[in-house]
């Protein structure tokens, strides 16, 4: 457990507001509820007017399971920027995770 955990609500909050209105909207959609960070970093492999892009995830936001960064070099476009990476690979990891639970032995407690 984290000393501070009982403070971490306004980060919580931001990374909510993040998939539902910010830079991470396309997360809004996933099966689960998630949280996520973006950001942009400087790279001296490339002209002064474009960064590398990234984007963390958390999810299922509540008591998540799984948290995932992604970073493409560059603006990357519509389709190859860390949104569309982490969006994917959450997919998949849902997807999957669903299957795996729906053939999963019955466990008595």
């Amino acid at each position: 457990p984290l000393p501070f955990a009982d403070r971490l609500g306004p980060v919580r909050e931001g990374m909510r507001a993040t998939v539902t209105t910010g830079t991470a909207r396309r997360l809004a959609g996933a099966r689960v509820p998630a949280g996520a960070k973006t950001g942009t970093a400087q790279d001296g492999s490339l002209p002064d007017s474009s960064y590398d892009n990234w984007m963390t995830t958390t999810a299922p936001f509540q008591d998540p399971t799984i948290v995932m960064t992604a970073m493409v070099q560059g603006p990357g476009g519509a389709v190859n920027n860390a949104g569309a990476v982490v969006q994917r690979a959450l997919e998949h990891y849902l997807a999957r995770q669903a299957e795996i639970e729906s053939t999963a032995p019955v466990r008595k407690p």
